[in-house]
């Protein structure tokens, strides 16, 4: 009973306790805890979403995201306009590439009571320790990791997948629902699936402190990231096809020289791309010179922007460049050929297998054109009995500007006339190809009709503006003639055309099916789950019997016996290519013609095309052949040789193909004023 009566007293005292202590905090301290209360604010802040990654068609991560601390601002929290100048010194001294001007106006840009992201002031991990330790030299500040745009692989794929960058002033005027925190797609797949990448803003509701202080979170609406982007791209591939040209232009540079001047080649700029012939897919594509995506994420000064211009590097020269594709273009002259059945021989004597004779001179004189129109050609052809196939083995012109003399004689002002053009514009030269990237130029495929609207326009335009075509085009008879369409039939004149056009065409020339390009294959959202699979798109074209067969011979013998046979002999199986070479005159005066090779691989069931120009290279046999030779090894597994002069085999090139660089490998930088090809 005494222990029991105890315990009684025991809890009793401790129930007091109890009552005491709530009676204290809810009656005594009540006033305290409600005005503490009342001083806490909860603010919303938008949240950046985690831009979608790109990657290459194995799953190979090719643009990212990091975590990154960021400085959030409440302006409300810092004090005066003393205190806010305080803290703006002290932010632009984290950040060596800020000013504090610059750091004004981050604050000026956004409302005087509204949280925000102080995206531009990079730090590290050391200075987000600082800022939290130091909170009195940084009132109203805290700090948040956020999602930042990464290009691991710097400047490889650089012209396709583009780049991201904060919205300008434009961007943000032309769409109101971007998120100013965050990026968006000014180049490349980051533009042209930007919607995709984007993501949706999250929101976050902060507690704060009367002291600006924020002490946590009060509930959050979590960003949904975007869509992951599956390129089409195989990234060795690419990895190759990018240090071939850059050894081509190297090649260029050590070995060709202008026919008149004697000046040795300034060639830098070029391209490649490498499509799949069953599908469209662009499994690569180079333009040189390229830039670090990364740069514009970080921040690029004024100084550094000009010389990326300068040097173009914008400019992917796969979709952009227009180019003569000079000898390239034959082959749209052997399929009109083959299926009007008009060969470079009189009219009256046409076989299948027609033939001509080039003279001593390799000479061709056309007396019966107009009076406007050139009268002699001339060739490097010359003594030599020649038909549609050797024709285009060794690149006669006088073959092909025969076989124009012929079209033009038979179809002249009637409407067949166009029959070679419109060959040209069945392949998908001369017109956008619809390629899933932004800025793609259409090229040109001259004919009557295009010279009468030039020179309607030159009559309209202002006197002080330069000529459009020359003006002795506009005497009566001189607008269209016989000569225009003999340049047009071995891609001279004013034919244009970009190397990713040239690729489609020789798909189309290879397999009977004129692909729209793709470089996406597909896209998935944070889930996984694909939201668009994206189909190949191809148009099949009626082609002549035993057309295929024939061309793709014709192909084959130009690497293993005709004007790219020194370029490919290195090769364990050159029998497996084909293709043909290109040197298009810019002026021949004074400029190195551009360097050109289309082929494919293997060529007796194409699977691959192979398309390389380099912008002034010089001959197409020596330059651009050598580089795409290099690829096709590469396509068929065999080892890559040296892209050197003529194709000589040589030591083994200084990298394994099949190996992607690490991220900070020095890559496709700046060519010095002389190169030289790797040894």
């Amino acid at each position: 009973m005494i222990r029991v009566g105890t315990l009684g007293i025991v809890f009793s005292i401790m129930l007091g306790i109890l009552v005491t202590k709530l009676w204290f905090v809810q009656i005594a301290q009540g006033a305290d805890y409600e005005a503490s209360a009342a001083g806490q604010q909860v603010k919303p802040l938008s949240t950046v979403a985690p831009r979608g990654t790109i990657v290459d068609s194995t799953g190979r991560e090719i643009a990212g995201i990091v975590r990154q601390p960021t400085l959030i601002v409440d302006p409300t929290r810092v004090g005066d306009e003393e205190a806010v100048e305080a803290l703006i010194q002290e932010i632009a001294g984290l950040d060596d590439a800020i000013s504090s001007v610059d750091v004004r106006a981050m604050f000026d840009a956004v409302p005087v009571d509204q949280l925000f992201f102080l995206d531009d002031v990079v730090l590290d991990a050391d200075d987000a320790l600082f800022v939290l330790g130091n909170r009195d030299r940084f009132p109203g500040v805290d700090v948040e990791w956020t999602p930042v745009r990464t290009y691991p692989l710097g400047s490889i794929a650089a012209h396709v997948v583009g780049y991201a960058a904060a919205p300008s002033a434009e961007d943000l005027e032309e769409n109101a629902d971007l998120d100013r925190n965050g990026t968006v797609g000014k180049a490349g797949v980051e533009r042209y699936y930007d919607a995709a990448l984007q993501g949706e803003q999250g929101l976050r509701y902060y507690n704060i402190l009367p002291s600006g202080q924020i002490i946590g979170l009060s509930s959050e609406e979590a960003a949904i990231p975007g869509h992951t982007i599956t390129l089409t791209l195989d990234l060795e591939t690419q990895v190759v096809a990018e240090r071939a040209l850059v050894d081509g232009i190297a090649l260029s540079r050590a070995t060709q020289t202008q026919d008149v001047t004697d000046a040795p080649s300034e060639a830098s700029t070029g391209s490649v791309v490498v499509l799949d012939a069953r599908t469209g897919d662009v499994v690569a594509m180079v333009s040189y010179p390229a830039y670090e995506p990364q740069a514009f994420v970080e921040g690029i000064d004024g100084r550094q922007y000009q010389e990326l211009l300068d040097k173009k590097a914008f400019n992917n020269l796969a979709i952009q460049g227009l180019f003569a594709p000079g000898s390239t273009f034959k082959a749209v002259t052997y399929l009109t050929a083959y299926a009007e059945g008009i060969y470079a021989i009189d009219a009256t004597q046409q076989t299948p297998e027609g033939t001509i004779r080039i003279n001593t001179e390799g000479r061709l004189d056309v007396a019966q054109l107009e009076e406007s129109s050139q009268k002699v050609f001339y060739d490097h052809c010359y003594d030599v009995t020649v038909d549609l196939h050797v024709g285009f083995q060794e690149s006669c012109n006088i073959y092909f500007w025969q076989t124009a003399l012929n079209i033009w004689e038979q179809h002249k002002n009637s409407d067949d006339e166009g029959i070679l053009q419109d060959t040209a514009r069945l392949l998908g030269i001369g017109s956008e190809t619809g390629v899933d990237l932004p800025f793609e130029a259409d090229g040109r495929i001259p004919d009557r009709e295009l010279f009468e609207e030039l020179a309607e326009q030159q009559l309209l335009r202002d006197e002080d503006q330069p000529n459009i075509i020359h003006p002795s085009r506009l005497e009566p008879g001189s607008l269209w003639v016989g000569g225009d369409l003999m340049n047009v039939a071995i891609g001279q004149g004013d034919v244009l055309a970009t190397p990713l056009q040239m690729a489609v065409a020789y798909a189309g020339l290879a397999t009977g099916t004129v692909w729209e390009p793709r470089v996406v294959s597909a896209i998935a959202d944070f889930t996984g789950t694909i939201v668009d699979d994206v189909e190949p798109v191809g148009t099949e074209i009626d082609m002549p019997e035993g057309f295929l067969a024939d061309f793709r011979s014709d192909m084959q013998r130009v690497t293993n016996a005709g004007t790219a046979e020194g370029a490919f002999s290195v090769m364990a199986q050159p029998w497996l290519t084909g293709g043909k070479t290109g040197t298009a005159d810019v002026d021949p005066l004074t400029k190195l013609p551009h360097s050109w090779f289309v082929g494919v691989v293997p060529v007796d069931a194409p699977q691959y095309v192979v398309a390389v120009v380099v912008e002034e290279g010089g001959a197409g046999s020596a330059v651009a052949a050598p580089v795409a030779r290099a690829v096709m090894q590469h396509l068929i597994g065999e080892d890559v040789d040296p892209v050197i002069e003529g194709g000589k085999l040589g030591d083994p090139l200084p990298w394994d193909s099949s190996e992607i660089p690490e991220p900070g490998d020095p890559f496709l930088g700046d060519l010095p004023d002389t190169l030289e090809a790797s040894p």
